[in-house]
């Protein structure tokens, strides 16, 4: 196996493997970083380069989890799964980090996802939105609106049905999707305010 190929494939499997690592986690990250230094010392390129690799998939997955803490608790009247998160290599579309939450209303059938995604290419087509109110109404059921300091993009599909989504920071972007509401709109904004947007902007710098 080539070390590519081996860089790939630690990319790949380090998430997986290391979801409890808690605190061992920063001294791995350590230990590779050095590694790579190490053996970019001695020219041995390709294996420094894994080692570089290695580090950068463990600091993503070690980011991915301090974003769960964003989520708000569920407000009266809803429950909420637990946070997920994934952190996925920039071999695969682009890489990024993306953390959710899923809230459930009680007794009904009411949903909200949300969802931050960070230094994914994903959001670039949202920033350009939010930039220009142009394409915005071409868009259909779609508008722009102002949530705190940010610009929002908030999409609605019927009654039942809406998006809001927004650019914090330049890096990363929020969704707060709403189903099966009577005021799905009302709704998806109320609680992609509810985020720690604070927070966020600390872990993006």
């Amino acid at each position: 196996m080539t070390p590519a190929s081996r860089g790939l494939l630690m990319s790949v499997l380090l998430p997986l493997c290391l979801l409890a690592a808690g605190p061992a986690m920063a001294d791995e990250i350590d230990a590779q970083m050095e590694r790579g230094r190490r053996l970019y010392q001695e020219g041995k390129l390709g294996e420094a380069l894994e080692a570089v690799e290695v580090a950068s998939t463990l600091m993503r997955q070690k980011k991915a989890e301090a974003m769960q803490a964003v989520f708000p608790d569920p407000p009266p009247g809803w429950t909420a799964d637990q946070a997920q998160s994934q952190a996925v290599a920039k071999v695969f579309m682009g890489g990024g980090i993306t953390a959710s939450r899923l809230y459930r209303q009680r007794g009904d059938k009411g949903r909200v996802k949300l969802e931050v995604v960070s230094d994914s290419p994903l959001m670039q087509g949202v920033a350009l939105l939010l930039t220009n109110p142009l394409l915005v109404q071409s868009a259909p059921g779609a508008k722009l609106i102002r949530l705190g300091q940010d610009n929002a993009l908030l999409t609605s599909h019927g009654e039942s049905r809406a998006e809001v989504q927004m650019v914090v920071d330049g890096r990363l972007l929020v969704r707060a999707e709403a189903s099966g509401l009577e005021r799905a709109a009302e709704t998806a904004k109320e609680f992609a305010t509810r985020l720690d947007l604070e927070r966020l902007r600390r872990l993006a710098r």
